[in-house]
């Protein structure tokens, strides 16, 4: 048992290093998303960066400041809804967004646009 204990955390370790370590660019987004690994990797990086934001968000609330945006509270999103809704906000930014763009603010505005609150109004 201790093997595999081990084992996984050696794998763990691994996985970890080849995860970015500064921001995403539209460039290498789109490139390793044509890779079946490094598309997985995409995804998780994706993943931790929108349930990142949905940390800040709850934060910004419990501090009394109005929210980014306003995701229904019984809806968890998934890994793969974040990228659907990051490929989207591509999509729709194909002509202002450059290959130096960084993902992060595009799942952002995504997020904003998706669960706009009462008093903001969509980016697009």
């Amino acid at each position: 048992m201790k093997t595999r204990s081990s084992l996984f955390r050696y794998s763990l370790i691994l996985f970890c290093a080849v995860l970015p370590l500064q921001a995403l660019d539209l460039k290498d987004y789109l490139e390793n998303q044509k890779d079946p690994m490094q598309k997985v990797i995409n995804q998780a990086y994706i993943h931790g960066v929108g349930e990142g934001f949905n940390w800040v968000n709850g934060g910004m609330v419990s501090i009394g400041r109005p929210p980014l945006y306003c995701q229904p509270p019984k809806l968890a999103l998934t890994a793969q809804n974040y990228v659907d809704m990051l490929d989207a906000k591509i999509k729709s930014q194909e002509n202002a967004a450059t290959p130096e763009t960084h993902v992060e603010p595009l799942l952002l505005f995504a997020l904003m646009d998706t669960f706009p609150c009462a008093a903001q109004k969509p980016n697009k």
